[in-house]
């Protein structure tokens, strides 16, 4: 049986991360297995606000994932005492600014709202662009496994020994002293519970034999809940300015984002409500079962009504006349909190970037660690105990770096 000194289950660029990392100098012999169709990170690098990562838990702070935010950057353009040099990632403001993305930043200001100088550093917040990022962890092909379905992680005396896969209809099985899960938050933790890791009176009901009984394991999914304005235009938008924003002052930070470009799109990044997961039965591959709960608790419900007034608002002003025409939906006749909120509730939507299915604290420890047995860490935004307040994309790759170091140095590098 092929064997290896670590697997790493990924399928997204945050596994890139972790494989190239570790494989650093040659020492470890490290395989990736791509679970699935490979997900591409989004073309646009934010962070979210520093407040957003309050609630991670000791030595996980903005400030002690600073480094690692940066240590993936090479940024251009933007304060190196925030953003990093050197990095495999190249991140920069857009190279101009069209003439819509400029009348909406005028109409946010028009509108009372700041404007931010780098939204995509994690310290300001207001109205301005997103950074876009070019460029890739370098990991040697020969090390990797394309297009493949895991089936579960193999445990021997309560610690994981490897990992068992299929190519087509061709099935392997591999050997390893450490397991690293990197497959998505909704991936990662449908393959603990196939592997059986997670509530035992689930598993129990699928016939999976019981590993470890962790109940957080698919609990806590949060994702950002999106409504949309939608306009007549005089022009065609191009491009997209982007507004962090509180819904009540008294906030410690933003809960709102708000993205103009071919709509209005308003969502709840610090969202409240949290739903969960479950298998839908014991096959791997079969997708499966989130229940979002969006707007579960009212307080995202008061925070997106929030958003769509200000978005009104902004869109009203004398700086956006000349782009938009009129609002259709959900139409000017829908303006008490009522209707704005069923509006919400009725079409909401999501950008799919889900997190919090296997949470530090419940389901790993501040090392990463999956609780309940060895050998396994997880490294990829279901630990996320809340979900940041931008594209999960820049944290992430943060994760990632600063679960190398942790493995590495369990290991004693």
């Amino acid at each position: 049986m092929e064997t290896h000194d670590v697997i790493v289950v990924g399928g997204d660029d945050a596994a890139d991360v972790l494989a190239a990392r570790l494989a650093e100098g040659a020492r470890r012999k490290v395989l990736l297995i791509e679970n699935g169709a490979r997900k591409r990170s989004v073309n646009h690098f934010a962070r979210g606000h520093r407040s957003a990562y309050h609630q991670w838990g000791e030595d996980w702070s903005f400030y002690d994932l600073l480094p690692y935010f940066k240590r993936s950057e090479n940024a251009y353009g933007r304060d190196l005492i925030l953003r990093g040099r050197g990095g495999p990632l190249t991140v920069a403001p857009p190279a101009e600014t069209s003439p819509f993305m400029a009348a909406v930043l005028d109409a946010a200001a028009e509108a009372g709202e700041h404007r931010a100088a780098d939204l995509g550093a994690g310290w300001d917040e207001g109205f301005g662009t997103v950074d876009s990022v070019d460029g890739a962890y370098p990991v040697p092909a020969a090390n990797v496994v394309a297009g493949a379905l895991v089936h579960r992680l193999r445990f021997a005396k309560g610690r994981a020994v490897g990992v068992d896969y299929s190519v087509g209809s061709r099935l392997f099985s591999v050997s390893a002293g450490q397991v690293v899960v990197a497959a998505g938050a909704a991936e990662s933790a449908q393959l603990l519970m196939l592997s059986g890791i997670g509530p035992a009176g689930h598993l129990g009901d699928l016939g999976i034999d019981v590993v470890a009984d962790l109940p957080g394991v698919g609990a806590n999914v949060q994702a950002h809940p999106v409504a949309r304005l939608v306009y007549r235009t005089r022009q065609r938008p191009s491009g997209r300015a982007i507004g962090l924003v509180r819904s009540r002052p008294e906030l410690s930070g933003p809960d709102l984002r708000l993205i103009f470009g071919d709509d209005i799109a308003v969502s709840v990044v610090r969202p409240h409500s949290r739903g969960r997961l479950r298998l839908a039965d014991a096959v791997p591959g079969t997708p499966p079962l989130i229940e979002a709960n969006f707007y579960r608790d009212e307080r995202d419900a008061a925070a997106v009504v929030a958003g769509l007034r200000l978005g009104r608002r902004i869109a009203a002003t004398a700086a956006l006349s000349g782009w938009l025409a009129g609002e259709e939906v959900p139409g000017p006749a829908n303006g008490e909190e009522r209707e704005l909120s069923d509006y919400a509730r009725r079409t909401v939507t999501s950008y799919g970037q889900w997190a919090g299915t296997l949470a530090l604290g419940s389901v790993v420890d501040g090392g990463l660690r999956l609780r309940g047995v060895g050998g396994v860490h997880v490294a990829d935004a279901s630990v996320m105990p809340s979900i940041p307040s931008a594209d999960l994309t820049a944290t992430g790759y943060a994760i990632a770096e600063r679960a190398a170091d942790l493995i590495l140095g369990d290991a004693g590098r």
